[in-house]
Formats: C-alpha cells, sequence, structure tokens
C-alpha cells in the first residue's frame, strides 16, 4: 500500500503530518511530493529546508529515495523502520577491507604478504613503489585486496609487477 501526498509549503506539511503519520504501518510507503526551485509553485520547501517536522519522526521511519518526478515535483519516499533497519543501524556500516592495511591518517601502508613477496623478487619495481604518493600505494593495494576469489587476486598481484615495471602510478594508469 502506498500513500501519496502532495505538500506545497511548510504550513502544510506541519498542518497536516499528524494526519498521514496516522496512516503509516509497516507495509505502507509514503511519497511526499513537493515542489521543485524551478516549477514555479511558490514554497518554502526544498530537498534540504523545511522538513524538520517531519525529521523529528526520522527515529521512526526509514527514508528510501529522493525522485525527480516531473518538470514541478520532486518526490521522497519513507516506511516505518522495521526490525531489520534497526539491527543494520546498530550494526553500522562494516569496515573496508582496504583500511587493514592503509592508515588515511598518518598515511602508513602495510602491504599484503603476496604483494610483499612479489615486489622482494622484482627490486626495480619495488623502488618504484616506494616513490608512489600514498594514494597511488592505497589504490594498488585496494585493487589487489579486493579481489574475491584466489586465481584473480594472483593475476592482480603479477598485474600490479608488470604495471610497476612500465611505471604506472596505479592500475588503471589515469
Amino acid at each position: 500500500d502506498q500513500v501519496h501526498w502532495f505538500v506545497l509549503n511548510k504550513a502544510q506539511l506541519e498542518k497536516e503530518l499528524s494526519k498521514v503519520m496516522k496512516l503509516v504501518k509497516p507495509e505502507v510507503t509514503v511519497w511526499v511530493y513537493y515542489p521543485k526551485g524551478t516549477s514555479g509553485v511558490q514554497t518554502d520547501l526544498t530537498r534540504d529546508k523545511g522538513w524538520d517536522c517531519l525529521l523529528a519522526e526520522g527515529d521512526k521511519l526509514t527514508w528510501i529515495n529522493l525522485i525527480s518526478f516531473n518538470d514541478t515535483w520532486s518526490v521522497f519516499g519513507f516506511r516505518p523502520k522495521t526490525e531489520a533497519d534497526k539491527k543494520k543501524a546498530a550494526k553500522g556500516k562494516p569496515e573496508r577491507e582496504i583500511f587493514k592495511w592503509v592508515n588515511p591518517k598518518t598515511k602508513e601502508v602495510k602491504l599484503p604478504d603476496d604483494m610483499a613477496a612479489a615486489l622482494n623478487k622484482n627490486k626495480k619495481e619495488a623502488v618504484f613503489f616506494e616513490t608512489l604518493s600514498f594514494t597511488n600505494k592505497k589504490e594498488y593495494i585496494e585493487w589487489i585486496v579486493t579481489a574475491k576469489r584466489e586465481e584473480t587476486r594472483m593475476e592482480r598481484v603479477k598485474g600490479t609487477v608488470e604495471r610497476l615495471g612500465k611505471q604506472w602510478k596505479n592500475p588503471r594508469n589515469i
């Protein structure tokens, strides 16, 4: 089920919010339409401003999407938070694999064992790698550690040595 709510301004939003919130149930998605700034419709709502009373309900809601509906209206959706939403929020974002190998604050880089072994066998490439910026070193390491299959990872280690031999600053040479 869905609720489609057209809101012209902040006063209307505040006046109708309690009625709309009574319609919010676990199986209901609410779509809120508001005038675009370029629509010519007088409004005090923008993508970022005017939604304070709705944002106050934010701990109960999951925001779905923001869509440019047509030349006049933008629309965003929300639904009640589910137990799955609450668990996901409590768990937080998983740490990216790259941060096990690089520290952006101190600019320290730790090489994965397979990459270190390959560079130990290829001194010229290792010397060039050491001249790279922190960001370029990080890109090479991330390219290797994000491989999903072992054979892909081995190909990327080999590719890293080849690219460093050609003095590429990063795996994509850009």
